[in-house]
């Protein structure tokens, strides 16, 4: 049995993730292109112990070329399984189009859930008629799992466990560690959905209920993108400029030293389908603040056991969360101490081992038997997909089509 796993761009929990999944299954990992325009990670290389394949160096190779290149790469390794990211890009319908005309199995892998997103009839529809192609589906967690089974993949023929990090990366041995005195850390791209403006406002609330004599933590904002110049005015407006701290966009092998220098996670995002960081903070052993609106609020945070949920647009809430913790430090503690044992649940390891046993369900599992209708709907996807992107993603000139 051979899989195929096929991902935009690999970063380096992608190739922990296939170095995981090569020690039980024969891997193929395929990379749409080597660069995007979303994250300025640095080139990750291949762990070695399978097989990989590249399709471009970015994507201004055009959408019908890398749609070429990858039926090529699929025709070359003819996978039994292929594992593909969602239901959205053009490159995921060629990927299941691929598995559906040569007898291989599709499958879904997702971290989409219902409050993600505004939800339209005609786009679910669309959902629908994709998904009945795969015979799988592994995703983040239960609220990814809720959303995919409601789409029509059964839940006996889902898994858990697809956002996963190399744990051992950020957790580094114990004399290692270097908490600072007082520090929340964020860590994600400045954009209006990560919702910094928000937690900086809570910052400030949080500074405002300090009691007299108490010493103020530090706020750390990792990340880059186009709102940095709003946030660090809105920061100075606030007069925050001496307690927070805008050091840039960190690399993955930075990222360990940054959790470690820190004493507890926050992730204020307004929407967030899982949100790996928590994963990492987790690893590094830090209590963690998510926002609700996360994925991996249900799945990683325990209330009040390793860290707490929050609304996050209750600016109020947050900053109450923030002076419990920051005013308890044996709360910290404890707290600190239970958390990666949550997130060993969630490891390299763990993404292997849910591929194998979806790979073993739908190798049992006969291939879909589809309705005119749900092959209809697909193949004017393929042939078109302006009905879910933005951008044209024509698959004309394929003779499969």
């Amino acid at each position: 049995m051979k899989v195929a796993i096929i991902f935009e761009r690999f970063g380096e929990y992608h190739h922990a993730r296939l170095h995981a999944v090569a020690k039980l299954i024969d891997t193929v990992g395929i990379e749409i292109a080597q660069a995007d325009d979303t994250y300025e990670w640095g080139h990750a290389r291949s762990r070695g112990s399978y097989k990989f394949e590249c399709l471009a160096k970015d994507m201004s190779v055009g959408r019908n070329a890398i749609a070429d290149r990858l039926f090529d790469r699929l025709d070359k390794h003819s996978p039994d399984i292929v594992a593909v990211p969602g239901w959205f890009p053009s490159y995921a319908h060629a990927g299941i189009d691929w598995a559906y005309r040569n007898n291989a199995r599709a499958l879904i892998m997702s971290d989409s859930n219902l409050f993600d997103a505004p939800r339209r009839w005609v786009v679910e529809r669309i959902k629908k008629a994709i998904v009945r192609h795969a015979c799988g589906g592994f995703v983040a967690g239960r609220c990814a799992r809720e959303y995919i089974c409601k789409l029509g993949l059964p839940s006996d023929r889902v898994v858990l466990g697809y956002n996963c990090v190399d744990n051992a990366h950020f957790a580094r041995d114990e004399h290692t560690k270097i908490r600072g005195s007082g520090v929340f850390l964020s860590v994600g791209r400045f954009i209006p959905r990560k919702n910094f403006l928000g937690l900086l406002k809570a910052f400030r609330i949080y500074l405002d209920r300090l009691p007299a004599g108490r010493s103020p933590w530090r706020l750390v904002l990792v990340g880059d993108g186009g709102q940095r110049d709003e946030l660090i005015a809105e920061a100075q407006r606030l007069d925050l400029a001496e307690l927070v701290e805008f050091p840039g966009f960190a690399q993955y092998i930075e990222l360990p030293g940054i959790y470690h220098a820190a004493n507890v996670f926050i992730l204020p995002s307004l929407v967030e389908q899982w949100g790996l960081v928590v994963n990492e903070a987790l690893a590094a052993g830090l209590p963690i603040l998510v926002s609700e609106r996360c994925g991996s609020a249900r799945d990683l945070v325990l209330n009040g056991f390793n860290g707490y949920e929050f609304d996050p647009s209750d600016h109020v809430e947050l900053a109450r969360y923030m002076e419990a913790l920051s005013g308890d430090p044996e709360l910290i503690q404890r707290m600190a101490s239970v958390c990666p044992s949550i997130s060993a649940i969630w490891d390299a390891d763990r993404f292997a081992n849910s591929v194998l046993a979806i790979s073993h369900i739908m190798m049992a599992e006969p291939l879909p038997v589809l309705s005119l209708l749900d092959r209809s709907i697909f193949r004017a996807i393929r042939i078109s997909s302006k009905a879910i992107e933005k951008l044209p993603f024509s698959y004309i000139s394929r003779s499969r089509v």
